[in-house]
């Protein structure tokens, strides 16, 4: 078959079935703008993350947790110390709190954190 057969049997089919091409066309439509309309939701949600919620100073932050180890506890000499390091701006201490209460068969818990001026 030559191409112009091919080109004139496809366009008596358009003609002939228009609504089916009408509904074909119909439905690729949608289904683009879905794909083009979801893409473009999840660009601008990561945009606004990464400008509102990720922002430099809360990737320049660097917490220091007092765990189970051999280390030194955490103290108002270690916070100086850190104080005073090149390129460190602020040192905030603070603590994390976890409280459990128990009223018979109920129970809550309450976390909560609290900044500590001084130890």
């Amino acid at each position: 078959m030559r191409i112009l057969d091919l080109l004139s049997l496809s366009t008596r089919m358009f003609r002939s079935k228009s609504s089916r091409t009408f509904l074909t066309v119909g439905g690729m439509s949608i289904g683009i703008g879905v794909i083009i309309f979801m893409f473009s939701l999840g660009y601008g949600l990561q945009k606004v993350i990464l400008e509102k919620i990720a922002t430099t100073e809360s990737l320049l932050s660097l917490d220091i947790l007092e765990g189970e180890s051999k280390n030194p506890p955490l103290n108002q000499s270690v916070v100086e110390t850190v104080e005073k390091l090149s390129g460190v701006k602020k040192v905030v201490a603070f603590s994390n709190l976890t409280v459990k209460a128990f009223d018979g068969e109920t129970g809550a818990e309450l976390k909560a954190i609290v900044s500590r001026e001084s130890f």
